[in-house]
């Protein structure tokens, strides 16, 4: 049978991704929001149609390189490069992390490769749309928050471990500590960042 994993948060299903898939070279995938409630229903089909795809092609040991996770609505199949016939045989064309980055609610996950050909690594970054879901309300609210409200809300993205995603927040970060400073308020302190 194929792995099949359901994940409590966004930050867990980040962490398999960038953990595990990616350092295990699971680099192809299929991602995206699940189309019928329950969403349990369409994990159990898709799992099925993998399933026979690998039984149809008489390769079971595939199956140990195929993970499926999901969170909320959201889902992904992701394998090893042996497994791309797979994907085929499932009418899942699979795209594969090293050219074409992952994009996961909010994120976008490159599979990067390390000094040799041997091992790679998660490139993360925020996407656009979702950093400005944020930006907007942490400039209005510069003034408005203490500190430790300020650090609070910062903590609603997943910057802690993914640098290129820290930059971004620490750009915010300084533009607020700016308009703080100008009006005589107490700055925010870059390590509040990881109090929270």
């Amino acid at each position: 049978m194929i792995k099949g994993f359901i994940v409590e948060s966004r930050e867990e299903c980040m962490r398999e991704i960038t953990d595990v898939l990616i350092p295990n070279k699971f680099f192809f995938y299929i991602a995206g929001q699940c189309r019928r409630e329950p969403p349990a229903i369409e994990d159990e089909n898709t799992l099925q149609i993998f399933e026979a795809a690998v039984s149809k092609l008489g390769a079971t040991e595939f199956e140990a390189e195929l993970r499926f996770y999901r969170w909320g609505a959201w889902r992904i199949v992701a394998g090893t490069e042996r497994v791309v016939p797979v994907f085929k045989e499932a009418r899942a064309p699979a795209r594969d992390m090293r050219q074409h980055p992952l994009h996961c609610m909010g994120y976008t996950i490159k599979a990067i490769q390390l000094g040799d050909e041997e091992h790679y690594q998660a490139y993360v970054e925020i996407t656009r749309e979702f950093l400005g879901l944020f930006e907007p309300r942490w400039l209005n609210f510069a003034l408005k928050w203490s500190v430790e409200q300020i650090a609070k809300d910062f903590s609603q993205v997943d910057y802690v471990r993914y640098p290129q995603v820290l930059a971004e927040v620490e750009r915010i970060l300084a533009v607020i500590n700016e308009r703080r400073e100008a009006a005589g308020l107490p700055l925010v302190p870059r390590d509040a960042l990881f109090i929270t």
